[in-house]
């Protein structure tokens, strides 16, 4: 689990760190807690958390994979 890995990283480092993620991900579950929207363009799944998060969803988030996100009008995130 990582939170905010991203932050103070030049443009280059969090592409490198996006690719330290993915041999990650090929043999582990990876949770990152994050803004920075090159990360959640990588992501498999995306937990949009928050009260405003996705009214239309059940409590206060919504979880959908990537190519979804998008479709989701009430998200704030699926705009980005």
């Amino acid at each position: 689990m990582l939170d905010e890995p991203t932050l103070g990283l030049h443009m280059a480092d969090v592409e490198k760190l996006i690719r330290v993620l993915q041999r990650l991900v090929m043999r582990n579950t990876v949770v990152v807690i994050e803004h920075n929207l090159d990360v959640m363009a990588d992501a498999d799944w995306i937990i949009d958390l928050g009260r405003k998060a996705a009214r239309a969803a059940e409590g206060s988030w919504r979880k959908a994979c990537r190519s979804r996100f998008a479709a989701v009008k009430q998200s704030h995130t699926g705009k980005y």
